[in-house]
């Protein structure tokens, strides 16, 4: 018999206790392995005598129960009784196991010669946790994880994803753990907001539900690049405004400028943007040329750059001209659309101007024509797309009067890779189990109250150990796993964004 203590903040210190053996032959051992697994999980009994069993074997019954003493159909199956067989002090027997929707604690009796003796062993949910790596941004795209309190099934988990707001939150309509994975990431698409907003995302597969708030914040990155005119004779200028999602932050927001031709046409190194203030515009001066030239003017700010295409034409140049073409969003999740615009240089001419469409991949179809009515400037249609595997960029083109014009759709389907080691990624764990305990690491950085989640980033490549306070045993998953084990502390190595699920005992 193991004799344990323990004192808050010290190291538990544990004693064995010998018990000889003596008296008639009975019951003193049950053992299970594994005693911790996910539900519908199979493990092993094993029951031990306190001598070898007498002649014609040892009968031990066996019977199950809730441990908490709750009634209803317990989740585990097992056989009436197991034989030791003559001369032998041990047998085992086979534990079938059902799903359960949450944590479930079994005990397992046996009973022989008026002696008895019980083990427990925990049923976990096979979904555990769906987590996010910090906050989204609004108008851009956020990476989550689904995690199982164990490793998919042959064939793989289907897990189902909803958002209680598609407005505002986008997730795919599913994802699928692989077989023997414990995690599977997805991408959220997020709008642009105005204040904070959170949005529960929900993860539902075998039954069991779980859910997180994902936090929508305030972003103030390029919302876009205009031009005006966006047609100009060689040598004139033209007025570019690039406009934030939301208002610039104290201290301004420098916008960084760039020309994809500074022969034809040049513009400052950056503007800024006034606190408080969501555009500002600056001059973009023009060379002349002896043909109609096009030059892409660029601002980003904030890791987001937007651009608008402006259009040069020779001296002497006259009637409309096909300026441009423009897509927005410039990047959707397959299977949602886009609006493509074509512009032209000056108001099309009586009758219209019929100009011609065209893609040049199949994750994009556009209509074969789009028509600038009589006295108009521009025109819309829509781009609509397919599901793809991989982010795939479509070439959408447009041709009228001897002119083509282009511009990139950018088609996605799968999270964003991890980042190159030695920059920063997100860890989060998650933490449940016995309250008033905390989950701390070594690095710096994870502070977690058990019934609440936590985030820090560290470098990539960094050796985390995860530990509970007060010398507690915790079940790991996630990025840091130990099996369905019981351990005080976990290790690993962060190689990207990752998320870890601790139930501490």
């Amino acid at each position: 018999m193991n004799i344990f203590a323990g004192l808050a903040g010290s190291p538990g210190q544990q004693a064995l206790l010998l018990i000889t053996a003596g008296g008639p032959t009975g019951i003193n051992g049950l053992n299970i392995n594994p005693v911790d697994l996910v539900g519908g999980a199979s493990s092993t009994g094993t029951v031990t005598l306190s001598s070898a069993a007498p002649s014609g074997g040892a009968v031990v019954t066996l019977s199950k129960a809730f441990s908490n003493g709750g009634t209803g159909t317990v989740p585990v199956t097992i056989p009436a009784s197991v034989t030791v067989p003559a001369g032998q002090a041990s047998a085992s027997f086979p534990i079938g196991t059902s799903s359960v929707t949450a944590t479930t604690s079994v005990r397992i009796s046996g009973a022989y010669n008026g002696s008895s003796f019980a083990a427990d062993m925990t049923l976990f949910p096979l979904l555990s946790y769906v987590l996010f790596n910090g906050n989204a941004q609004g108008g851009f795209p956020i990476t989550g994880t689904v995690g199982l309190g164990g490793p998919a099934p042959s064939g793989g988990l289907v897990v189902a994803l909803s958002s209680a707001n598609t407005s505002l939150v986008t997730v795919p309509a599913s994802v699928t753990v692989p077989a023997g994975q414990t995690t599977v990431n997805f991408t959220a698409n997020t709008q642009p907001v105005t204040q904070t907003t959170g949005v529960v995302i929900t993860a539902s597969a075998g039954g069991t539900s779980v859910n997180t708030t994902l936090f929508v914040m305030v972003s103030t990155a390029v919302s876009s690049v205009t031009l005006n005119p966006s047609t100009v004779t060689g040598g004139t200028s033209s007025t570019a405004t690039v406009t934030l999602q939301s208002a610039a932050p104290n201290g301004n927001a420098v916008v960084s400028l760039a020309s994809s031709n500074t022969v034809l046409a040049t513009v400052p190194l950056s503007v800024a943007v006034p606190a408080g203030q969501r555009s500002a515009t600056f001059t973009v001066n023009t060379a002349q040329v002896t043909a109609v030239s096009t030059v892409n003017i660029s601002a980003t700010y904030q890791n987001v750059t937007k651009s608008a295409t402006l259009t040069l034409n020779p001296s002497g140049t006259t009637g409309p001209t096909l300026s441009s073409v423009s897509v927005n969003p410039s990047s959707v999740v397959g299977g949602n659309s886009s609006m493509g615009t074509v512009s032209l240089s000056a108001a099309a001419p009586a009758g219209g101007a019929a100009v011609s469409l065209s893609d040049n991949s199949s994750a994009a179809t556009v209509p074969a024509s789009v028509t600038v009515p009589a006295g108009a400037t521009s025109a819309t249609f829509t781009i609509t797309t397919t599901s793809v595997t991989s982010s795939t960029t479509a070439t959408i083109s447009a041709a009228w009067g001897g002119a083509t014009r282009t511009a990139g759709l950018t088609v996605n389907a799968s999270a964003p890779p991890p980042p190159p080691p030695g920059q920063g990624a997100t860890l989060t764990v998650s933490a449940t189990g016995r309250s008033g305990e905390r989950v701390t690491s070594s690095p710096a950085g994870i502070n977690v109250a058990v019934g609440s989640s936590g985030s820090a980033s560290f470098t990539t490549g960094t050796s985390i150990t995860l530990s509970v306070s007060n010398g507690r045993d915790a079940i790991w998953s996630g990025a840091c796993s130990t099996g369905g084990n019981k351990t005080r502390t976990c290790t690993f190595t962060l190689s990207g964004t990752s998320s870890v699920s601790v139930d501490v005992r």
